[in-house]
């Protein structure tokens, strides 16, 4: 039983990394996209706001 609660907490140890370095490369992937987008934050967050307006 022992064993088992080891295993379990490694396992959720390791998924937790990954999903450290999964938010990373999609932070690090969403910073050069707006870099490369050329468009400012205000812009970028005022076409979100609209295009989530035209969604609903």
């Amino acid at each position: 039983m022992a064993r088992v609660r080891k295993n379990s907490k490694n396992a959720t140890a390791n998924l937790k990394q990954l999903l450290n370095k999964r938010d990373a490369i999609r932070k690090e992937e969403l910073i050069a996209a707006v870099e490369k987008s050329g468009r400012s934050y205000e812009e970028i967050l005022a076409f979100l706001n609209t295009d989530s307006a035209k969604a609903e």
